[in-house]
Formats: structure tokens, C-alpha cells, sequence
């Protein structure tokens, strides 16, 4: 495996929307061998994660939570279009809703069976 991806829902994102929503989709990923760190899977994880959870659930809203220090999980939630909303000395969150969801260059095509 090289790496994973979960949602849950989280009612603590919801300080940082203007409108009323039952929960934020709190997404979290990994990507466990660091020889595939940096060839653009934290984004596709990111991505894909966010698009097929609002596909099958129709929620609209992401965020996600990283340690400060972790700069390239930041950098894959911001490349779909994450925008920043929360930072003190430990952590760093980011917020998205689906219609400012950004496809990752690579990724051409989308055909869902």
C-alpha cells in the first residue's frame, strides 16, 4: 500500500462557514513509503477523496487539519484549491467547498462506471 485516505464528518470546520451545514467532511491522508513522497500522490489522494465523498454524498463542504511543520500536506490540500482559514503554533487548517475543488494537472479524464 502506498497510501490512504478517510472523511468523517467534523462539526468543528463549521466556525469557519457562513452557511448553515449539518457537518464539514474532515479528510485526512497519508502516504506511508517516502519514496513516493513528492511525485504528486498527496494531491491525488486529496482530490479524488473529496470528489468521489461529495459524489456519493452530496456534502459540500471539506476541511482538514496538519501539523504546522508539515508542509507538503499542506501544499496538497492548497493544490485542489483548499484555502487556509486557521493557524497558531501547532497546527494549520484548511477549508474547501466542492464547487472550488481543482483537478490535479495530471489527471485527464474522469469516467465513472
Amino acid at each position: 500500500m502506498v497510501g490512504t485516505a478517510g472523511v468523517q464528518p467534523s462539526i468543528k470546520f463549521l466556525q469557519y462557514i457562513e452557511i448553515s451545514a449539518e457537518f464539514v467532511a474532515a479528510i485526512g491522508i497519508f502516504v506511508f513509503n517516502k519514496s513516493y513522497r513528492g511525485k504528486g500522490l498527496g494531491k491525488t489522494l486529496v482530490w479524488a477523496t473529496t470528489y468521489l465523498f461529495h459524489d456519493s454524498t452530496r456534502a459540500e463542504w471539506f476541511g482538514a487539519g496538519m501539523a504546522i511543520e508539515n508542509i507538503p500536506s499542506l501544499k496538497s490540500f492548497l493544490s485542489c484549491g483548499f484555502r487556509k482559514i486557521h493557524e497558531d503554533k501547532k497546527y494549520c487548517r484548511v477549508l474547501i467547498n466542492i464547487s472550488d475543488l481543482k483537478k490535479p494537472e495530471f489527471v485527464k479524464e474522469l469516467k465513472l462506471v
